[in-house]
């Protein structure tokens, strides 16, 4: 069979007993107890009908659906008890189009009369249904219910490291904020990623940037970009801290399992590290950020998150005022320095979301 009864549209001559064909007789007996289901009932229900019992049946759609905004990522939905329901199914569009398609949001039934979507774009409309589900079967679909989140609170930006300088040892902060670096050792200014690029070579050069330059920060973003001529294990692409004892850093090498590390630590604490997946590629450029909010850290590369870590107890502004803030050189004088350039040094006090990270890395 492949025709379908809703096949038949808005049908205008429904009848018992007589036919579509003016020709054909009526029907010529008894009729009792009519009954249509909006699906296929099985042959122990159709025994049940026989003997003029009455079959449950799927539920109505909710009503009342309401979708409210949390804030820039979150929309709570909710909606009124529908008598004989066991459970609920969420769905979302981000389109109101004829043709949208309505994905189901939760993986498990939802036993109350509410939902949080979380994980959403900021500043973006989304819609929902809501079905109802017993032991039958899943209702139809409610009314749209829609919102839009808020807009994300912009983040500021700490400091902001061009590096497109062609002259002198000192690298102007973009961010307004008056926190210039200056360049020290085997350091020079190099055609860059945009514009022009701070180029390391390896054996001295580092950039130091002002004191307690995130003291304040319990949120951060930290982003470069960075060409590495070589990667040897250990070398910083920065390192802020005061001394090996209280420090956090962004290596393109670990020594222990030769991958791109993050790790921060505060008067001798044991390293509360976020591991890549490979060592940051040699001879070209390459996007790399860390963030850091409340327990969780991420690492991303050339736009992907490449590592996270959500037991992170140690903050920014945990480690005090800071006075060894260095881009390019370790707080450890055995750790080689970094070979290679950097371009596009940005420092955040908020965490950014993943899209942004992305659009940072150009994607």
């Amino acid at each position: 069979m492949t025709i379908k009864p809703s096949d038949l549209g808005a049908t205008t001559q429904n009848w018992i007993g007589r036919s579509q064909y003016s020709s054909d007789p009526y029907l010529d007996g008894r009729v009792d107890d009519v009954r249509i289901y909006n699906r296929a009932i099985n042959s122990s229900e159709v025994a049940s009908v026989m003997n003029g019992q009455t079959l449950e049946s799927v539920t109505a759609a909710p009503t009342g659906v309401i979708a409210a905004t949390a804030d820039y990522r979150s929309i709570n939905v909710s909606w009124p008890v529908v008598p004989g329901a066991t459970g609920y199914q969420v769905y979302v569009a981000d389109s109101l189009a004829e043709n949208a398609v309505y994905t189901k949001v939760n993986s498990d039934l939802i036993t109350g009369t509410s939902y949080t979507s979380l994980g959403l774009k900021p500043n973006t409309a989304y819609h929902y249904k809501v079905t109802a589900v017993n032991a039958i079967g899943e209702s139809d679909m409610s009314a749209i219910a829609s919102a839009t989140t808020d807009g994300m609170p912009m983040a500021t930006l700490l400091s902001w490291y061009k590096f497109d300088e062609t002259s002198g040892a000192s690298a102007a902060d973009a961010s307004g904020n008056g926190n210039p670096g200056t360049l020290n050792g085997g350091t020079a200014w190099i055609t860059g990623k945009i514009g022009n690029a701070a180029d390391l070579a390896g054996t001295n050069g580092y950039i130091a940037l002002p004191s307690s330059l995130v003291s304040g920060a319990d949120t951060i973003t930290i982003s470069a970009w960075v060409n590495l001529d070589s990667a040897k294990n250990w070398m910083r692409i920065f390192d802020f801290g005061s001394g090996t004892s209280t420090s956090m850093f962004l290596t393109p090498k670990n020594g222990a399992n030769g991958k791109i590390r993050f790790a921060i630590k505060n008067n001798n604490s044991s390293e509360q590290i976020i591991d890549g997946q490979s060592a940051l590629a040699t001879g070209g450029w390459h996007h790399v950020a860390v963030t850091l909010n409340g327990s969780t850290g991420t690492l991303y590369v050339d736009g992907a998150q490449v590592g996270s870590n959500t037991s992170m107890t140690i903050k920014p502004s945990d480690l005090g005022a800071t006075t060894q803030n260095w881009i390019g050189r370790s707080q450890y004088s055995s750790d080689p320095y970094l070979d290679g350039r950097v371009d596009d040094f940005r420092i955040y006090d908020q965490a950014l979301p993943a899209d942004e990270i992305a659009a940072l890395a150009g994607l």
